[in-house]
């Protein structure tokens, strides 16, 4: 039986080696929105880079914090098996974003930290 997501958001998303504004090239997989997505589950999330078809799941025990950047939502972790850089966007340059993933983390007690 399928996990169902507690919280599902179609997002722009980037996951790289490379700070998103360090280098022209970036060294990572993006896409736009409608093209990927955010799943929140009771103890992983899953980032869906679906026009490439790859599958990006960071537990919460990986996840230092999650924080707000400029126009865009940082997700600080430590999975050797993912990218360093992970940053999301959504609606209004990520501040309703992080603050449906926030609500979401606090209605089911979900163990993610945040910063701001």
């Amino acid at each position: 039986m399928k996990e169902e997501p507690l919280f599902a958001k179609r997002i722009t998303a980037y996951i790289g080696k490379t700070k998103w504004h360090s280098n022209i090239y970036l060294r990572g997989v993006i896409a736009t929105w409608p093209f990927s997505k955010l799943e929140l589950f009771e103890k992983h999330l899953v980032i869906h880079i679906g026009i490439l078809r790859k599958r990006f799941k960071l537990k919460y025990t990986d996840i230092e914090y999650i924080k707000k950047g400029f126009c865009r939502i940082d997700i600080i972790h430590h999975n050797p098996r993912i990218d360093k850089y992970v940053y999301i966007s959504g609606i209004g340059n990520g501040r309703l974003l992080y603050k449906r993933i926030k609500d979401t983390a606090d209605k089911y007690k979900l163990k993610l930290r945040f910063l701001n």
